[in-house]
């Protein structure tokens, strides 16, 4: 296999491998009860790098598939791991059988089901998803978009994971991924999806660029919310979804947090209807098994992103 791999990928495989068994074995050691949070994060960091690694080799032109689905199968483990999984003991995020249904109907329910296709720029909206920047990142290479704008400042979910702002890590994975600086805009100033889409726009109409369509590519559960804010405050424009296409319990696995991936998943279901009927986004039907499923899941406890 190696001698497929050019040597700097192997030599980053070899320093993240490194890397990853120093802070694996430091978060091991007795008398560093203190420093758990700091030994933590540098683990998920180090996992972070070796699932980047693996990306990059399942990536690349001409590599048989069986190595190709190893290296998937790698990236994804590590990934899992890096994505608030703090301790590599942790079983896999599962969700509870009690509220599996009532979380499945929601999740179909974001969806959008738009028909992949070329358009003029895809739009990577930030969040605490690694996963928007990797798919971003393939619908590029794919020919689908020749124009990659991410776009996202920082929110509470994304402070730790995302130091430097959110935009700027996707545009470094997707950059590690083999988009090139020149395919790749950031907007950094957006706290919210309409801010995501205004300061977008703005940036695109600075260069010149006035697209007629673009593809929103976001977590899996935001697209029915961005479509709507999207044909409120850029009308003008033809708009698909996408997202890294998992499964449900694949996601919440990939995530590693059940009560992340729910109360988002509840909060954005209640913006749907709130945000239309203030204004922010067009009218998007709401069919009543998803409204029960959503009162259910509220009544459960799961209201930490729910806006007053």
């Amino acid at each position: 296999m190696t001698e497929l791999i050019p040597q700097d990928l192997m030599d980053r495989w070899s320093a993240a491998e490194t890397e990853l068994r120093h802070a694996e074995l430091n978060q091991r050691r007795p008398g560093f009860s203190d420093q758990l949070f700091e030994l933590a994060a540098r683990v998920q960091a180090a996992h972070r790098a070796m699932a980047e690694v693996y990306g990059q080799i399942a990536a690349l032109p001409g590599l048989p598939r069986p190595l190709a689905a190893a290296a998937q199968s790698a990236e994804t483990h590590h990934r899992s791991i890096a994505a608030g999984q703090h301790d590599q003991t942790t079983q896999t995020a599962v969700l509870p059988r009690g509220i599996r249904d009532d979380v499945a109907t929601l999740w179909a329910y974001h969806q959008m089901g738009h028909q992949i296709r070329p358009v003029d720029v895809g739009i990577g909206l930030g969040s605490h998803d690694l996963g928007v920047a990797t798919y971003a990142a393939q619908l590029w290479r794919q020919g689908t978009f020749p124009l990659i704008v991410f776009t996202g400042a920082n929110a509470p979910t994304t402070k730790a994971r995302f130091p430097r702002g959110e935009a700027v890590h996707y545009r470094e994975h997707a950059r590690s991924l083999g988009v090139p600086d020149e395919a790749i805009l950031i907007e950094t100033e957006a706290t919210n999806t309409a801010e995501n889409l205004t300061l977008t726009r703005a940036l695109l109409a600075e260069r010149g660029i006035t697209p007629r369509s673009v593809m929103l590519i976001s977590r899996p559960y935001q697209q029915r919310r961005a479509y709507a804010t999207c044909r409120k405050i850029w009308p003008e424009v033809e708009v698909i979804c996408g997202s890294l296409p998992l499964a449900l319990d694949d996601y919440v696995a990939s995530i590693g947090d059940v009560d992340r991936v729910v109360n988002m998943l509840v909060g954005d279901t209640q913006r749907i209807e709130l945000y239309a009927q203030k204004g922010f986004a067009i009218s998007q039907p709401m069919p009543e098994e998803v409204r029960e499923a959503y009162q259910r899941l509220v009544a459960r406890g799961y209201t930490t992103r729910l806006v007053a």
